[in-house]
């Protein structure tokens, strides 16, 4: 059996396929782009509130590295919630 390239886009491919099971097989390209930057608005969420933190990198580096674990991400959203000192 050959290996047969879905012809719905590579995007979707890559974005969507886990070990070559289609995930949403009737998402179109431009919702699975829709829900793309709303993962990506909600993930990023503590660094944007922690923008103006004293410690903003490290918020911003905690969130990027440890944020995909919901507890990195958990405490870089209460980092970013306390008060500058």
């Amino acid at each position: 059996m050959q290996n047969q390239i879905n012809k719905k886009g590579i995007f979707r491919n890559i974005l969507f396929s886990l070990g070559g099971v289609d995930l949403w097989p009737n998402l179109k390209p431009m919702e699975a782009i829709i829900y793309l930057v709303i993962f990506i608005l909600i993930y990023f969420v503590p660094t944007f509130v922690g923008w103006e933190h004293k410690q903003n990198a490290a918020i911003v580096c905690l969130n990027i590295f440890l944020g995909w674990t919901f507890i990195g991400w958990v405490v870089a959203l209460v980092w970013a919630l306390t008060e500058n000192e």
